[in-house]
């Protein structure tokens, strides 16, 4: 059965011949169900939202109506209120030695506390400052290091030196001098004394590593050197067969040129 225009006009209170003026009419003075549901609960949010703060405000405690509808937190809210304006009027005629007995102890607890939130702060700064100085003693130490072994690595020393010499060397360098840095990052070397080591090939220039070092390993006699009076020989062959006669030696003597 199809609906009469009377009907919609009796169902929805608007009498209008014109249809557009009849959707006019319609639209404000109903609201989709979707509508009506967001806005209730965007209104419903500010309103617990102002309730909760105007609470804290007072020194009220929310959480008292934590979980509750908006309805049901608003009679604790007021209760809330109506206790702490209650303290607040006994306050006024209360005299300023019950005010102190009241209060002292709150006080004095927020003292202790002002104290222990300095002293983690500074210890924290403390501790922050330590770890700092830590982090780049750490990695200066890495850059000098990373010389040092370098500059070991590129040491040639005897066939005569064992891991335990070498090792020995090494222990010794350690001991006689302190490796540096400048504050431009550059490699340099300092004597018991502290006095920075000069280089010997170059007039007011520090030694680096290498040099350093290498002056050191000749003074032990670790260096590998090479014998350029060496002759080499160049004999008969082992175990010759039985019945065949083998050459002399033949000596070879290299030449260098001066």
């Amino acid at each position: 059965m199809p609906i009469e225009i009377k009907d919609i006009a009796d169902f929805t209170g608007i009498e209008s011949e014109d249809f557009d003026k009849f959707k006019e009419a319609f639209n404000e003075k109903y609201v989709p169900k979707e509508t009506h549901a967001k806005t209730l609960g965007e209104l419903n949010g500010k309103l617990s939202h102002e309730i909760n703060k105007t609470a804290k405000e007072f020194g009220v405690d929310v959480e008292s109506w934590k979980g509750k509808s908006t309805l049901e937190a608003l009679p604790i809210f007021r209760e809330g209120i109506k206790a702490k304006l209650a303290e607040m009027d006994g306050n006024k005629s209360a005299t300023a030695t019950e005010l102190e007995a009241k209060f002292s102890g709150d006080v004095e607890k927020w003292k202790q506390k002002a104290t222990d939130n300095g002293q983690l702060l500074e210890t924290a700064k403390t501790e922050l400052a330590t770890l700092i100085s830590t982090v780049e003693t750490d990695k200066r130490q890495f850059k000098i290091d990373t010389h040092l072994d370098k500059a070991f690595a590129g040491l040639k020393f005897s066939d005569n030196a064992n891991e335990y010499t070498r090792a020995g060397f090494k222990s010794a360098m350690l001991g006689k001098y302190k490796f540096d840095l400048t504050d431009e990052g550059a490699p340099i070397a300092r004597d018991k004394t502290g006095n920075i080591v000069q280089s010997k090939g170059k007039a007011g220039v520090s030694a680096t590593f290498d040099e350093l070092l290498g002056f050191e390993i000749k003074e032990a006699k670790l260096e590998s050197v090479v014998d350029t009076k060496k002759t080499t020989t160049f004999g008969a062959p082992t175990n010759p067969i039985a019945g065949v006669k083998t050459a002399e030696p033949k000596r070879f003597t290299p030449r260098f040129v001066q």
